[in-house]
């Protein structure tokens, strides 16, 4: 029996089970008891691709099972020698001679004993999904309508983005004009009788482009009261939600304690602040290198409303990814002994 390969990659139970920070609580207690927790990790894809439920009926498919793993174990040491790594990898050699020792002479118990915690881990990621999913639907329906709003903020901001570069060829056009104009009527007196219509024409264009840019100014205003009720539900409710959800994990509980939708939040709204703030830049300096009338009139409190938005954010974009262990109980988060060490992870 051996393992069978597709092009489509799926992730394992192993895997999603670590993508949701659940290998702790009774799966490692489990583990401690039952079956060495980094062979499981180590041989995720080829014990997963084994029907050990009924392997634990079978003893001659136990067996087969058993020898399968066996196989696996030598290919992937052959691969580690070929590879020439120079950093140590999985001890492959290590896991057979436990599997070995342990169960060649009784490959019904592993069949057992891997049936049982891979049947475990099925409750843990069914019972997760069903307490994540207590209101689901209107949890679903929360984060839908902070992906619309995250993604409305983005629309608008390029929208601003083509307005102020209009702007700009707009100022650019019509200093030209003016510059170039005056000096014909000063080298050719026949152009004064046109002077007026060019004024004129030039009065209409600088108007024009005031309020073009008052439009923007606007936009950008909405931008950032859009952003403002967004930051707030990020900072005030999504990232509280998120660290209850920890300290559940970390006495045990099943929860999704996931960090993509918060960083990808995240991350898209900060990046709309800075280059809203750019946009800003721009516009003051246009009005300085043009002139322009209301250059002395520039919302400086826009500027430091985007400012504060972008604080705010980035004040509780940093937190404990991975709470405080001991190397000692790494199952065991947040439980510390005086004079020991610890390590954590920030993200």
């Amino acid at each position: 029996m051996t393992m069978t390969n597709t092009d489509s990659y799926k992730m394992t139970q192993w895997e999603e089970l670590l993508r949701r920070n659940l290998i702790q609580g009774r799966l490692s207690q489990l583990y401690e008891r039952k079956f060495p927790r980094h062979i499981r990790h180590s041989l995720c894809l080829c014990l997963e691709s084994q029907d050990w439920d009924l392997a634990a009926l079978d003893e001659n498919k136990a067996r087969a099972c058993f020898h399968a793993l066996l196989m696996y174990l030598d290919e992937q040491w052959n691969h580690s020698l070929q590879d020439n790594n120079f950093f140590p990898g999985p001890d492959f050699l290590g896991m057979k001679d436990y599997l070995v020792k342990h169960f060649q002479d009784e490959p019904l118990n592993l069949a057992v004993i891997l049936s049982e915690c891979l049947q475990e881990e099925k409750k843990v990621l069914a019972s997760a999904s069903e307490k994540q999913g207590c209101g689901s639907p209107a949890v679903q329906q929360k984060w839908k309508e902070l992906d619309r709003g995250v993604n409305e903020l983005k629309r608008q901001t390029l929208e601003v983005k083509k307005e102020v570069k209009s702007l700009e060829l707009l100022n650019e056009n019509l200093d030209y004009v003016q510059k170039t104009w005056q000096n014909k009527v000063e080298q050719d007196s026949g152009l004064a009788q046109s002077n007026a219509a060019v004024k004129e024409g030039c009065l209409k264009q600088a108007n024009f482009i005031m309020q073009t840019k008052e439009m923007v100014l606007q936009q950008i205003v909405d931008i950032l009261n859009q952003a403002e009720q967004i930051v707030a539900a990020l900072t005030d409710v999504e990232l509280p939600e998120w660290k209850r959800r920890q300290q559940l994990a970390c006495i045990g509980g099943p929860v999704d304690t996931s960090l993509d939708h918060l960083e990808e939040w995240f991350t898209a709204v900060a990046d709309v602040l800075i280059q809203v703030n750019q946009e800003l830049q721009k516009l003051q300096d246009q009005s300085k290198k043009y002139n322009s009338p209301d250059a002395s009139s520039f919302p400086r409190e826009t500027e430091n409303f985007t400012l504060s938005l972008l604080t705010k954010l980035l004040a509780n974009a940093l937190v404990v990814d991975k709470q405080p262990i001991m190397s000692s109980l790494p199952q065991r988060p947040q439980i510390l002994k005086t004079g020991v060490r610890f390590t954590a992870a920030v993200r």
